[in-house]
């Protein structure tokens, strides 16, 4: 079984969009004279912020990149991130929601109505919760089979948030090259799955990120499941079965088999 789906990632990202939400009552209704106030006041709080860290830049004090204000490519930055916010809620958030938004212009500037933030906290916290339940029933599997997997194994087969930056074959060996510099959760710089069956993988994989993995017991070996991303494309999957694993960490020439 696969816990850690494509939709599932999907859904665990989709659980913070009321963040940041301020709630007006101007929102309720649509009005050009409150767009129109509402966008004026947003340009000049974003035109004070970056006049203010463009003379931060040009002060010795501070170890800034040097940087120049320029009103006009600034409020050009502004208008970009409005018009990205706006088709941000138009993509991710559910139709009935989005006929409660009086006025998608405001939105944009993350304004809404009591009613339409209630709504989108409601849909959040769905999210949630249903992403929570995938680790809940993933931690019970493991909690009745661990018995059956190695210690070691287990702890060693982590790489969240770690660079996969070379796959190879020798033989029937699969050796995957890893890059955990400054990760906490793992020293692990490469691991090699023997005699390797490949299930499911993806020309992508070379240059993207760990996100989760899984482990089974199998008859004559195991079966990993990795859930990655590539920045800005939709999630890969790598999946395979292996006799077994074995790892090599920072500051080791020899492999660990598990």
């Amino acid at each position: 079984m696969k816990y850690f789906t494509k939709e599932w990632y999907k859904l665990s990202q989709e659980c913070d969009y009321h963040l940041g939400l301020i709630v007006n009552s101007s929102a309720k209704r649509k009005s050009e004279d409150y767009f129109q106030h509402l966008y004026a006041n947003r340009l000049a709080e974003y035109l004070e912020v970056e006049k203010k860290l463009s003379e931060m830049a040009q002060d010795t004090r501070f170890n800034f990149h040097p940087r120049v204000y320029d009103e006009a490519k600034e409020t050009a930055v502004f208008q970009r991130i409005w018009n990205e916010t706006m088709q941000f809620y138009t993509n991710v958030l559910p139709p009935d929601i989005l006929a409660q938004v009086a006025d998608l212009r405001v939105l944009g500037l993350n304004v809404c109505s009591k009613q339409v933030k209630q709504a989108i906290v409601k849909f959040c916290k769905a999210n949630e919760k249903q992403a929570h339940q995938a680790f809940e029933a993933y931690a019970e599997y493991l909690n009745r089979t661990k018995h059956r997997l190695p210690k070691k194994l287990l702890e060693s087969y982590y790489f969240h948030d770690v660079c996969v930056s070379s796959l190879t074959w020798e033989g029937a060996n699969l050796t995957l090259e890893l890059e955990p510099e400054d990760n906490e959760v793992t020293d692990v710089t490469s691991v090699t799955f023997h005699n390797a069956k490949i299930l499911e993988d993806s020309p992508d994989i070379i240059g993207s990120y760990w996100l989760y993995e899984e482990l089974y017991r199998i008859p004559g070996g195991y079966e990993f499941h990795a859930l990655l991303e590539t920045e800005g494309e939709e999630p890969l999957y790598l999946t395979l079965q292996a006799t077994k694993a074995s790892f090599v960490h920072l500051e080791e020439e020899n492999p660990n088999e598990e």
